[in-house]
């Protein structure tokens, strides 16, 4: 059923003449998309299509809407914006690991440092337990600052690699304006609305 549909939609899409009209003539496509040749592996599954030149390798790219599906004409897809959102999850949960990390070793640290402190008093007088407790809190403070300065790096980390992206998102985007027609071998152009 699916071969059925995609062979009525080559025929459909070979009646158009992809170099040569307008894009707001080209009947089926949808506007504002950025078309690009990639060599990346396609998934199955059930989504609208958005059609493709007859013979084509190109890769329909949805712009700005996470979510949205590259599509073939013989229904193969690829969740181009899904790229960036599984790099957005990778970068959170490794922030909330070093976060979990840092605070767990500052509790275990802490408690060894009561449980010293406690086996000190009971053992010697108090001019050591009072010697003992300034070098925990001094411990303590440097364990606190150290979390803090690796849970920040590692936020500042996934700040730049999610700027990275928006760049790298805005260049092809850039490019796609600049070359309409396409680009090299990338094949990179723009369908306007």
């Amino acid at each position: 059923m699916i071969k059925k549909e995609s062979s009525l939609l080559d025929m459909e899409m070979s009646k158009i003449d992809f170099h040569h009209t307008r894009p707001q003539e080209q009947k089926g496509i949808k506007a504002n998309k950025i078309m690009l040749k990639v060599g990346l592996t396609s998934v199955q599954g059930d989504s609208r299509i958005i059609p493709r030149p007859t013979g084509s390798s190109n890769w329909v790219i949805s712009s700005w809407h996470f979510g949205d599906l590259i599509n073939f004409a013989d229904g193969n897809e690829l969740c181009f914006d899904g790229i960036f959102t599984v790099v957005v999850v990778v970068e959170v949960v490794l922030v909330v690991v070093v976060v979990v990390v840092v605070v767990v070793v500052v509790v275990v640290v802490v408690v060894v440092v009561v449980v010293v402190v406690v086996a000190v008093a009971v053992i010697v007088d108090v001019v050591v337990v009072a010697v003992v407790v300034v070098v925990v809190v001094v411990v303590v403070v440097v364990v606190v600052v150290v979390a803090a300065a690796a849970a920040a790096a590692a936020v500042a980390a996934v700040a730049v690699i999610l700027v990275l992206l928006l760049l790298l998102l805005l260049l092809l985007i850039i490019l796609s304006w600049l070359f309409i027609d396409g680009f090299g071998e990338f094949g990179l152009y723009l369908i306007h609305s």
